[in-house]
């Protein structure tokens, strides 16, 4: 029975099938096309210039410091490079490690101001649209009174970490 209806109506069939293959991708060509128009790039869409996601170590030798003195690091954190400055907002951290058990005493200054400088630690952020340069002093003392022999053989070994980062 079934066989005898396909017999009968193969044409018809077959152009329903024909048609709906034609209007199928007729559908898929409209589609990619409305999809391809809307994702092209035009020539003014470029990538926004940003200078962080580095991460940057410096070591510093404290063999030249005795039980009480101090050395003065400066640290300069800009949003430029040459004459490109970001052009997204960024967020930067300082960080000090120190390997090792000598009695250093850290204190961080933004121009003249005392940062919170818990862990070792301080962060800052940068506005895109601004040329700005945050400008710090990191200040290593060796209290006088902690002068023991016993420091001699300790690890000298501390690291400045200045890591930056994209916030928008």
């Amino acid at each position: 029975m079934m066989i005898d209806f396909l017999k009968e109506h193969r044409y018809k069939i077959a152009v329903i099938v024909s048609l709906s293959i034609v209007a199928f991708s007729y559908l898929i060509v409209l589609t990619y096309s409305k999809f391809h128009a809307t994702t092209e790039v035009d020539d003014s869409a470029r990538v926004a210039f940003f200078l962080g996601d580095r991460f940057k170590t410096t070591d510093i030798s404290p063999d030249d410091i005795a039980p009480g003195e101090s050395k003065k690091i400066s640290i300069d954190v800009s949003n430029s490079e040459g004459t490109k400055t970001i052009e997204t907002s960024m967020r930067y951290i300082i960080e000090v490690e120190d390997f090792g058990s000598l009695p250093l005493e850290y204190e961080l200054k933004k121009g003249t101001t005392l940062v919170e400088f818990g862990n070792k630690r301080a962060e800052g952020t940068m506005s895109v649209g601004s040329d700005q340069t945050d400008s710090y002093t990191l200040t290593i003392k060796w209290p006088k009174e902690d002068n023991d022999i016993g420091y001699a053989n300790e690890v000298k070994a501390i690291r400045l970490k200045l890591q930056a980062e994209q916030i928008d």
